[in-house]
């Protein structure tokens, strides 16, 4: 599809400290080795019940999946990722450690560990991620279910905390901190609990569904590719929704069709979802009602757009890497620039071209940043250039130099 790059996702959920050792005492197929994905979607209920060591087992075991970008939140399980709750709930306050256990445990989740494994723990809000291809993913986040047996991260039901004050329906109290924006301004929905009446059902009493009925809402009005969620174990499965064209109709009476999916696991499953049009549902709870890891993870390409730094320059922009290593000089005569046939367009003689590495040098300055709309990269994030033929490399003072870890790229130098 013209302006997207094909992205595979995997979608797992309400995992509950399971490891990847257990698998063999269970039938199932969440077990090692698990197809690659480009990014990795976990819903929430990481744990069973919070612990700074489950959250160190979560980091590990998250950290086998051979994924780009694991992005995570939490889930009602997760007692201690939540501030307001573990504060006047969960903990002893006379207990110095037990108090601590929230600000440690959200350390534990955004620490090194699990930066280096590429996983980003999500708070409720909107998040913008460029990935080596050059995709990029707005993702809309939230870790709110309502409220659930006294569990973490809870709304009543006659609240709101998804939508704008005119978006909420009638005799709701609007408590939204963060709103879902409209269509189009997210490709993908990722929360603990389900929408109403969309893979929420429950086995006791039959029939009963316990979805959220604001978010139902606030996903009719946002319309994105995919809206992925967990937490109810026995409704897992998948449904594409397709969308009334009636702009002005939110929560059940925007729904034109419900068609349900299977799941083609190991395979990846590529449905054409019309985007504004469609959105897949996917409830990715891999534990089943009685706590075994029996469901199968979500496989599927999605078509991502392009990214672009600035708007109307799409195409000017290319993705070269992630950065390994970032040093600073001071004046330097030599510049190294970089190069390929496969990220660029270099008006560059062929002889010049050095054979092919997996890290490479680039050069740039203050200046050149300030040109490019992006502020100096931290090690590990990704790395943007414009065509390398537009780039100005200069001896400067205060040069930095990138170490780019990246799969076809070559040096030149021309000074």
């Amino acid at each position: 599809m013209a302006g997207t790059i094909t992205t595979r996702v995997m979608i797992i959920s309400d995992t509950h400290c399971f490891q990847f050792g257990d698998a063999e005492k269970v039938r199932g197929t969440f077990k090692q080795p698990l197809p690659k994905a480009d990014i990795l979607l976990h819903c929430g209920d990481l744990t069973e019940r919070g612990g700074l060591e489950a959250y160190q087992d979560v980091i590990r075991m998250l950290s086998s999946i051979d994924a780009e970008l694991k992005l995570v939140i939490a889930g009602n399980h997760d007692l201690s990722l939540d501030g307001p709750y573990w504060y006047t709930q969960g903990c002893d306050p006379d207990d110095p450690e037990d108090y601590a256990e929230h600000e440690k445990g959200v350390e534990i989740m955004k620490g090194p560990l699990a930066k280096e494994a590429g996983i980003m723990y999500l708070e409720e809000g909107l998040h913008t991620f460029t990935l080596a291809s050059g995709a990029k993913c707005t993702v809309y986040a939230s870790p709110y279910q309502p409220e659930f047996c006294g569990w973490a991260f809870p709304y009543e039901r006659d609240e709101d905390r998804f939508n704008l004050p005119h978006q909420s329906a009638p005799l709701v109290k609007n408590i939204a901190v963060n709103p879902v924006p409209d269509f189009p301004g997210i490709d993908i929905m990722m929360t603990h609990g389900p929408p109403e009446g969309i893979l929420d059902w429950v086995a006791s009493p039959p029939g009963l569904t316990v979805g959220c009925h604001a978010l139902l809402r606030a996903v009719s009005h946002a319309r994105p590719l995919l809206h992925c969620f967990g937490h109810i174990h026995e409704a897992y499965g998948a449904t594409k929704v397709t969308w009334n064209d009636d702009k002005e109709k939110i929560g059940a009476d925007a729904i034109e069709d419900l068609s349900p999916q299977s799941n083609s696991y190991p395979d990846s499953s590529n449905w054409p979802i019309k985007f504004g049009k469609e959105t897949l549902m996917v409830n990715a709870a891999i534990m089943d009602l009685n706590y075994n890891p029996r469901n199968s993870p979500w496989l599927l390409d999605l078509e991502l757009p392009r990214a672009a730094l600035r708007k109307g320059l799409e195409n000017d922009y290319k993705v070269i890497g992630r950065a390994v290593d970032v040093k600073t000089f001071g004046e330097t005569e030599q510049m190294v620039s970089l190069s390929s046939p496969e990220l660029f367009r270099y008006n560059a003689p062929e002889s010049s071209l050095s054979e092919e590495k997996d890290h490479v040098s680039l050069c740039v300055d203050d200046t050149m940043l300030q040109e490019l709309n992006v502020r100096r990269p931290e090690k590990g994030e990704s790395i943007y250039s414009q065509c390398a033929a537009e780039l100005n490399f200069r001896p400067v003072r205060d040069t930095w130099w990138i170490l780019v870890e990246t799969k076809y790229c070559s040096t030149y130098s021309d000074y």
